[in-house]
């Protein structure tokens, strides 16, 4: 018998954008030594349109790269040459750096994107980007690893404290791929399936455990943070491990129908006391109605959804889901997202329901809103037809109201009482947790400590208190 072929694992993966063809690359940089690390800086540039936190990416844009990033991942002394070889062949495309002397705070750092010639679009969504490409060197692994360090030391220097310190907790986070419970996991839910962007879902895991993708940040519209961890489906969740907790699945406490409670405790009171710069957006508005304490009540019991099923039967009739689908506008403004095949009345619903307070509450669905909360559509019609200065959305135009105001209260709400107060308290208690905006993650151990500490943060803010729901994943 002939000896087994020895397989020889990866050090590391590089990207290659999909159209830039294996022959024509290399032929390109053959020769040259360059091959590793520039597969490897395609991978640092796809990582940072992944760490967009918006749901539509634009790969076509221009991205920051802080040159000590750039020189950790290229060297030192390779940097210059590997970059200039790049523009020159096309192979990436760059806008150079700018010093404004006059005005620092107008100078930028380099930014590349991938040349969109590379790229493939299709229409109808079957979008792919790049191949995976095994790499071996191993002097493109040592830089791949000292860029690693690099960047997290730049995200150390955020200036937002609770970023910091979940950045330290989170070296010790991880997902379970090797098991047989994980695997089993993989392919019951067809993990291993190519998604839309014809990337596995496994392997997007993967890249997370990596931290190939790996980005931390704070919403500037919300006060949320977001990274990687926070993106995967939570059918992988029961793959999330804690070093030190290896044996503890992790549960979550959330906030139920948490939407609906942060809209529902807004009042000049409330914003007055924890919003006071934009108090002019609730001024004179009388939140006392008896509608508005039905609507209250119904959301702080958690029955808001059921008893907007009612409303939605009432308005369109028995087979009310059968005409929302018939509706091209109302489906345009759900982004064609819902699959009629299998979702639930409740589930259509709250998606539904999300129109009048987060859109610009000029469709039927808000007609029903209206028809059966008036005072409550009455009041956030006034408040997104009120200029807000310190709204960051793009769609906030000086001098002129924005129906953004509202989701912009309701999540500065959120964030401050979850993320200021809340995560604060448990980061510095030094437990192992997960913020996922509305709701925290947590070794189940400790998942008492963290339903008493959500507690004590509304308790804190002098907040009715919303109904929690603590789930272990098993």
């Amino acid at each position: 018998m002939g000896r087994k072929k020895k397989i020889i694992k990866p050090l590391t993966y590089g990207y290659l954008p999909i159209n830039l063809k294996s022959d024509s690359f290399k032929n390109l940089v053959d020769g040259t030594g360059y091959k590793e690390r520039i597969l490897l800086f395609y991978k640092a540039v796809f990582s940072m349109y992944n760490a967009d936190v918006s749901e539509e990416k634009d790969y076509t844009a221009y991205i920051k790269i802080h040159s000590t990033l750039v020189e950790k991942l290229l060297s030192e002394r390779d940097a210059p040459t590997i970059v200039k070889f790049m523009v020159d062949r096309d192979l990436i495309d760059m806008v150079e750096c700018y010093y404004d002397a006059d005005n620092p705070a107008n100078s930028t750092t380099r930014k590349f994107r991938i040349p969109q010639q590379y790229l493939q679009f299709d229409l109808f969504g079957k979008n792919k980007y790049y191949r995976k490409v095994a790499l071996h060197n191993k002097k493109a692994f040592n830089c791949e690893l000292a860029y690693k360090r690099e960047k997290l030391k730049f995200m150390n220097k955020s200036n937002d404290s609770i970023v910091t310190k979940l950045l330290e907790v989170h070296k010790d986070l991880y997902l379970d791929l090797a098991s047989p419970a994980a695997k089993k996991l993989v392919k019951d839910n067809q993990l291993f399936i190519q998604n839309e962007y014809q990337v596995s879902y496994y392997r997007y895991l993967k890249m997370v455990n990596d931290r190939d993708l790996y980005w931390y940040k704070r919403d500037k519209f919300s006060g949320r943070l977001h990274n990687a961890w926070v993106t995967l489906k939570k059918v992988s969740h029961t793959l999330l491990r804690f070093k030190g907790f290896d044996d503890e699945y992790l549960g979550e406490v959330d906030i139920v129908n948490s939407q609906p409670y942060f809209s529902s405790i807004i009042s000049e009171e409330v914003i007055g006391r924890m919003i006071p710069e934009e108090s002019a957006l609730v001024t004179g508005i009388d939140f006392n109605t008896t509608d508005w304490k039905e609507y209250k009540a119904l959301c702080l019991n958690g029955t808001i959804y059921e008893t907007w099923v009612a409303a939605l039967q009432k308005f369109f009739g028995i087979d009310w889901m059968q005409v929302i689908e018939a509706n091209e506008e109302i489906n345009k403004k759900l982004k064609n997202e819902v699959d009629y095949r299998t979702i639930t009345p409740r589930n259509l619903a709250k998606k539904l329901f999300y129109l009048p307070l987060f859109g610009s509450q000029n469709c039927v669905v808000s007609e029903c809103f209206d028809n059966r909360f008036p005072d409550v559509s009455e009041a956030f019609k006034t408040i997104k037809g009120r200029y807000c200065k310190a709204n960051p959305s793009d769609k906030n135009k000086a001098g002129v109201g924005s129906y953004t105001n509202v989701s912009w209260l309701m999540q500065k709400l959120e964030s401050t009482v979850m993320i200021n107060r809340c995560v604060s308290i448990l980061l510095d208690s030094g437990l192992k947790i997960i913020p996922r905006h509305d709701s925290i993650m947590c070794p189940t151990s400790q998942l008492p400590v963290v339903e008493q500490e959500m507690k004590e943060a509304f308790d804190y803010y002098k907040l009715p208190l919303p109904k929690f729901n603590t789930t272990i994943k098993i």
